[in-house]
């Protein structure tokens, strides 16, 4: 819900208590994706895609928007930042 207002500290809060309390939560991780990338944060953006595909490597969703966030940096290596 967070998320949808925009209340990106609040959203931030819950996204990273999630992560925390289970590190293997893809979606979590997908969501903190998110967040950044709506912020402008392409770096943390990645690694957080990067770890929900680590974690479901057939994430359509997440290699979806990891694709997205490459395009619009221009970035065509599959370094992380």
């Amino acid at each position: 819900i967070y998320f949808h207002l925009r209340e990106w500290k609040k959203s931030e809060q819950y996204y990273r208590a999630a992560v925390e309390a289970d590190p293997n939560y893809a979606l979590a991780h997908y969501n903190l994706g998110n967040l950044y990338d709506e912020r402008g944060d392409s770096g943390k953006a990645y690694l957080h895609y990067h770890a929900a595909l680590r974690l479901q490597p057939q994430y359509a969703d997440a290699h979806y928007n990891l694709g997205l966030a490459f395009h619009q940096r221009r970035d065509t290596s599959s370094e992380l930042p």
